[in-house]
């Protein structure tokens, strides 16, 4: 199914988060799900599902993984599991950093979600959770 045009912006909102928020991190590996040429690399399936957005350093000091959610998309089991698994995946890294991009109108619904998440993932150690809208950030703890 083709990605919507907010879902794709959120994306790329991601991307140049990225690069910009962890320049410091020496080759920063960013791979990303945007529409790219055929034999394009895509990111790792991690326990059955694909993050928008996954980025490594080498040597491996920090592993980020990115999800852009839209209104429709955030509140479902769906994104319940696939965001749980992500944050079990960050936490058997050195350092883990999980970004949620989301349009400015839900950012109190994602933070309630993640703080949902969390809590039944058991609080996973060591991951750093940023929720990202088109204009700021917001780190939960």
């Amino acid at each position: 199914m083709p990605e919507s045009t907010q879902h794709l912006a959120l994306v790329r909102r991601l991307v140049s988060y990225v690069n910009s928020t962890f320049s410091e991190c020496q080759s920063l590996s960013v791979i990303c799900d945007l529409p790219i040429p055929i034999g394009g690399e895509r990111p790792p399936r991690i326990q059955g599902f694909t993050p928008d957005l996954y980025a490594v350093d080498v040597p491996a000091t920090k592993t980020i993984l990115g999800e852009a959610k839209t209104q429709k998309d955030l509140e479902t089991e769906h994104t319940r599991h696939q965001l749980t698994a992500f944050l079990y995946y960050l936490s058997c890294q050195s350092r883990g950093v999980l970004i949620v991009a989301v349009p400015w109108q839900i950012v109190g619904a994602t933070q309630r979600t993640m703080r949902l998440i969390t809590g039944a993932a058991g609080n996973p150690r060591g991951v750093d959770v940023i929720i990202l809208d088109e204009i700021r950030e917001y780190r939960t703890q």
